[in-house]
């Protein structure tokens, strides 16, 4: 036997989704608007920055992305001269991926994608809060991507 949770506790959340997303996509035009970047773009930065002279691969498990949107992602970045890319010389078919010094203070100027109230509210929090917020909101990630992004046809057409 299923047991599905309440209709009350389901529209709860799909409010506080809906309120986190409106609230990152604002933040991420901003962003986007103050330093010509999308948010992936300096995910994808910071990436480089924090792991070093860095594969695709690893770099698509960091931010969470596909390798297909990390790579499309790198040739803008590189197109801008932020990034440059080169093959490995020992395994030609590995591509790595360097901050260029404009990489580096681009990456330097943009904001922080999670405000600093928010980073210092969630820092405030106790630690076993904080860890209980962070696993429920990975849960919940987990459980939207395995049930996919395909919207149903409507019915009766």
């Amino acid at each position: 036997m299923r047991i599905l949770p309440a209709q009350d506790d389901l529209q709860a959340l799909l409010k506080a989704i809906r309120r986190i997303v409106h609230v990152m996509e604002t933040r991420s035009k901003a962003i986007s608007r103050s330093v010509g970047l999308t948010t992936s773009q300096i995910v994808i930065l910071q990436g480089v920055a924090d792991l070093g002279e860095v594969t695709t691969n690893a770099l698509s498990r960091y931010a969470d992305l596909t390798p297909a949107t990390v790579v499309v992602t790198l040739e803008k970045l590189e197109g801008r001269g932020l990034v440059e890319r080169y093959r490995n010389v020992v395994d030609r078919r590995i591509v790595h991926t360097r901050l260029t010094p404009a990489g580096r203070d681009v990456l330097a100027a943009a904001p922080s994608l999670l405000p600093d109230e928010a980073a210092a509210m969630l820092a405030a929090l106790p630690a076993g809060e904080r860890a209980g917020l962070v696993s429920a909101v990975r849960n919940l990630a987990d459980m939207m991507e395995k049930t996919g992004s395909v919207v149903p046809a409507p019915t009766g057409s």
